[in-house]
């Protein structure tokens, strides 16, 4: 099946993530264009990356592979380090790999805060690590009665004690959530709203190098 843009923007109006399984030729770039405005990953790189389990001696220092190396990830917002994290994901698998791990999702709008949760989770403040370039940022904002996280314990830190117990009230709606898991095969295609979807990448029984996503990062075209 091939990409059909009315349903991909249904579904992630109502379920914040659409799957489909691409089997059209040429770069994934050509399929993100056509959602919004693509942005590489960092300066000077290509705008589709090429993700693999890595060891933690082989990682970036201060990401989540340098974190966990080639076990699972906890669920968390993609480019958190950004002043304003991407609008939309878009993973595409080019090798399941031989675990065949799957990739998992959480509804950020239906994780159940109480109201005096949420107001926690927005006046919170979290030292975001960027370089030289580091901030703060609460957990999450709220726009149209919505949600938007901001969660990578890859990079964030609270900022206080206050802070703490804001990101143990978020750490443990995520554990008690519902999830939904991506299971992969070669051309399929994930594209999510990552202001209120988070993800994680499950373990592995066995070593599983050969494992190949590729992913663009979209921003929405603005008025």
């Amino acid at each position: 099946m091939g990409l059909s843009l009315s349903r991909l923007y249904c579904d992630v109006r109502r379920n914040g993530f659409h799957i489909f399984d691409w089997r059209a030729d040429g770069a994934l770039e050509s399929l993100a264009i056509r959602l919004g405005r693509t942005v590489p990953s960092a300066a000077g790189r290509p705008v589709v990356d090429v993700l693999v389990p890595r060891t933690r001696e082989d990682s970036h220092p201060g990401t989540l592979s340098a974190m966990h190396g080639t076990d699972s990830f906890p669920f968390h917002t993609e480019t958190a380090h950004w002043r304003v994290p991407v609008d939309w994901v878009i993973l595409k698998c080019v090798r399941p790999g031989a675990g065949n791990r799957p990739t998992l999702l959480v509804d950020g709008w239906s994780l159940g805060f109480e109201e005096d949760q949420i107001r926690l989770l927005i006046r919170s403040l979290m030292v975001v690590k960027n370089g030289s370039r580091s901030f703060l940022a609460p957990l999450a904002t709220r726009k149209h009665k919505r949600l938007s996280i901001r969660h990578d314990p890859a990079c964030m830190k609270p900022a206080s004690p206050a802070d703490q117990a804001a990101l143990g009230i978020l750490e443990h709606s995520l554990m008690a959530a519902a999830r939904t898991d991506i299971r992969w095969k070669v051309g399929r295609c994930l594209v999510f709203d990552n202001r209120r979807m988070l993800h994680s990448r499950a373990g592995s029984a066995v070593a599983d190098s050969d494992r190949q996503l590729e992913r663009v990062y979209v921003m929405e075209k603005r008025r």
